[in-house]
């Protein structure tokens, strides 16, 4: 019996070969989109676990409730964490992590900024499944010791023994060096770890002076006893959090954030790593599902289209005896095994585009087909898709009535409009990816080219990190002599990179008419006298700072227009805020400029003339020789701090960063539409070639009674066209719904306008057109002599 199904099978295919070609490559464009997709959200759902206690592990956050918005902290203070083991018995352990930004960490000659340096304590290893190779965790409570991983030991000590040896970091804030031991190497934390413990040095090499310290914050997770309720016990955390209002002066509430939810659905500041987010992961999931539902329509309309001419064989299969389920068995059997081929082909082009897609999207996928699981998968994706696209056309088939098909009076006309209704879906769904596409690319070269507020245009950072110390001014000096460089300021914090922030309550600012009740919080950084000329800053009121007021240094403030609102200063020159220093008086008012990235609203700021911490140099060139210049920049500072490596970065380059997600997302709906539109116009084109070889005794007869070839081809085109237009009408609201949504995430977007649709709509018609043109001008130049004879 198989064997005749399968017989029969290939017989069909080989009778059908452009259908069979169509539904093919269709299903395989459609399934190697879906395998694409199916590792890219497999690996983002699979972070952190390998912990083998990860479902009772928790991170301790912050619910903080600031001047215009309530703001989670990923971060608690230092001291919380033994409060909260010694208060709450529900905790079985509980461990802090510190982090600090990239220091310097020297071995002999060998100088690197480090990116994954974390200070922690032996309960570490109580709570994370982190490997062990060489050493004790109960090392880490000894102060000035550290673990490594394999690969930071085999870059620092080669293929020595690094037990015993020293490493010395460089401070970031004070430039002093500190030596640790490496009492430990570590097995290289896996990719798909939230975060990654490279180094992790001794958290009570600091902790003395700190102990006590509730704004020195840090990392803290806590691993709960079984059947704990984790919203329940946040609850009970009042007594800290008392604690921190106290410090910060605002409303603080604990949370209890799972860390299998970390990676996806963090929303707070200060993550120990970049994590990723959840709302892509369904994006793509959607896009994956409705190309593979696009390719089976595919089959399905064809196979509809084509169900008269096998009606006849159905009767007189019917009449010598078959029953309605082995004729089921037979069609949906025709659909596996056109799925099989096409999944077989679909395994080609997953393998053919996995590393394009790996590089963008910075993950290192694999599709693994030695593993068992994954082949069943596999085999049961074929079966299910092939059920899936074969079911329908497999029961109308079959569910003919013998008489009515060898009389030749099937009705096939609420056929015609399901295939209708198909065709509008597949070209719907095709169109509101365009769309959705146009207004991505719209968004990210309107954050990209809008004036920020500030001058971008050949704006070096150097990454000073506090290393010039007493001679930050004589290599600012020096920089000023190289032709190339325009202006050079000395600031803690610059657009693009860290800003510290600042609190002022609101009895210690004169005049205050704002509306917060609780402190406000203000970007703050120190800066020198030329800050704003060489970030091309504006100021709209009063002056800046200048040498020629000496007192600028010790009690003048600039502020920009955000924060003049939010205090209700009409005229705020010359308000005061009182400070723990004394009283500063505000001289200018700066026009605002974005310090972060467009999805973030510019917030209340202050800047102040100080220059005890110079963590970047902004360098303003002018010159057609970047290289000359970089290397004189370079030069320069291997002459002043030739302990600490040079590195820079252009600020327009720091910017376009921090879009790198959006524009992954861009392009891959670049790609994803492109591949959705050709699956349709593939079932577009054989619904063209099955209705031109329908008409063909029309046509010739036509055409002997003097139709033109242009008229023949648009009598063969106007019914799909009409599709498309309908589905281009259907396409526009959920688009818009879709992107509206999106661009909530940005504080400054564009707004969506009709000819993005319009747009969207002509490319779709214009690729259907050329699509059912070629059919419909291929039928109508065919000679009538020919068509005539047809059958």
């Amino acid at each position: 019996m198989l064997k005749n199904y399968l017989k029969i099978a290939l017989r069909t295919v080989r009778h059908n070969k452009a259908s069979a070609f169509i539904n093919v490559l269709g299903l395989a464009v459609g399934l190697a989109c879906c395998l694409l997709i199916v590792l890219f959200v497999q690996h983002e759902r699979s972070y952190d676990h390998f912990h083998t206690r990860a479902d009772r592990i928790y991170r301790v956050e912050m619910d903080v409730k600031g001047t215009q918005q309530t703001a989670r902290w990923n971060v608690v203070p230092v001291p919380a964490a033994p409060l909260l083991k010694h208060q709450f018995p529900d905790i079985e352990q509980i461990v802090r992590i510190g982090y600090e930004d990239e220091p310097l960490i020297q071995q002999g000659e060998n100088r690197f900024y480090e990116d994954f340096y974390y200070e922690t304590e032996p309960a570490f290893f109580d709570i994370f499944d982190f490997t062990l190779l060489q050493g004790n965790a109960s090392a880490l409570a000894r102060p000035n010791t550290i673990v490594l991983s394999e690969s930071i030991a085999r870059k620092y000590f080669g293929d020595d023994d690094p037990m015993g040896a020293t490493l010395t970091k460089v401070d970031k804030w004070s430039q002093e060096t500190t030596e640790y031991e490496v009492v430990g190497v570590l097995a290289d934390p896996p990719v798909n770890s939230h975060f990654h413990p490279h180094l992790l040095a001794s958290l009570a090499t600091g902790l003395e002076q700190d102990a006590q310290n509730w704004r020195r914050i840090a990392h803290t997770y806590a691993l709960l006893r079984d059947g704990v309720a984790p919203e329940a016990l946040a609850a009970q955390f009042t007594p800290v959090t008392d604690l921190v209002e106290e410090t910060y002066n605002a409303p603080v509430t604990a949370v209890l954030m799972p860390l299998l939810r970390i990676h996806l659905h963090s929303i707070g500041q200060n993550d120990l790593e970049p994590q990723g987010d959840i709302r892509y992961v369904w994006i793509f999931s959607a896009i994956a599902f409705l190309i593979l539902l696009i390719a089976c329509i595919n089959y399905m309309n064809l196979a509809t289209a084509r169900a008269a001419q096998r009606a006849k064989e159905v009767g007189v299969r019917k009449v010598v005896g078959a029953q309605r389920r082995q004729l089921v068995a037979q069609f949906i059997g025709e659909a596996v095994l056109q799925t099989t081929g096409a999944l077989l082909l679909g395994l080609g082009l997953t393998q053919l585009l996995l590393p394009a897609f790996n590089h963008l999207m910075e993950q290192p996928l694999a599709l693994d087909l030695g593993n068992t699981w994954v082949l069943t998968a596999l085999a049961a994706t074929a079966l299910l898709v092939g059920i899936a696209s074969g079911s329908y056309p497999a029961f109308l088939l079959s569910g003919y009535r013998p008489a009515s098909v060898l009389k030749g009076s099937v009705q096939t006309r609420h056929r015609s409009g399901l295939r209708k209704g198909l065709v509008v879906f597949q070209f719907s769904v095709s169109v509101a990816l365009i769309a959705c596409t146009v207004v991505i690319q719209q968004q990210l070269h309107y954050v990209q080219h809008t004036r920020l507020g500030f001058d971008q245009e050949q704006a070096v950072i150097i990454s000073a990190r506090n290393a010039l110390g007493a001679k930050a001014e004589a290599f600012k000096q020096a920089l000023l002599q190289q032709p190339s460089v325009r202006h050079v300021s000395l600031a803690s914090g610059v657009p693009g990179h860290h800003y510290m922030i600042s609190f002022s309550d609101p009895e210690d600012i004169e005049a205050y008419a704002g509306t917060s009740e609780g402190s406000i919080v203000f970007d703050h950084p120190l800066v020198d006298y030329d800050y704003l000329s060489a970030l091309g800053l504006e100021l709209v009121a009063g002056r800046t700072f200048s040498p020629d007021f000496p007192g600028d240094a010790e009690n003048a403030y600039l502020i920009n227009e955000t924060a003049a609102r939010a205090l209700g200063w009409a005229d705020p020159v010359g308000k005061t805020f009182t400070t723990n220093a004394g009283t500063r008086t505000v001289i200018g008012v700066v026009r605002d400029y974005h310090v972060r990235s467009m999805k973030e609203e510019i917030r209340p700021l202050r800047i102040q003339v100080h220059t005890n911490q110079v963590y970047h140099v902004a360098v303003k060139l002018s010159t057609t020789d970047l290289p000359a210049a970089l290397a004189g920049l370079k030069a320069t500072w291997e002459q002043f701090v030739p302990v600490h490596p040079f590195e820079y970065s252009f600020l327009d380059e720091d910017f376009a960063a921090m879009y790198r997600t959006e524009q992954r997302l861009g392009q891959l709906f670049n790609a994803f539409a492109g591949l959705a539109i050709f699956v349709a116009c593939l079932g577009l084109f054989g619904l063209a070639a099955f209705t031109a070889e329908q008409r063909t005794k029309e046509i010739g007869i036509r055409k002997v009674l003097g139709a033109s070839i242009v008229g023949l081809a648009a009598l063969l085109s106007k019914d799909l066209l009409k599709l498309v237009l309908v589905a281009i009408v259907l396409a526009g609201p959920v688009a818009y719904l879709a992107m509206s949504t999106w661009l909530d995430g940005f504080a400054y977007r564009i707004e969506i306008s009709w000819p993005i649709f319009l747009i969207a709509g002509l490319l779709a018609l214009l690729i259907a057109l050329l699509t059912v043109s070629y059919q419909a001008v291929k039928a109508a130049l065919a000679d009538p002599i020919r068509s005539l004879r047809y059958e």
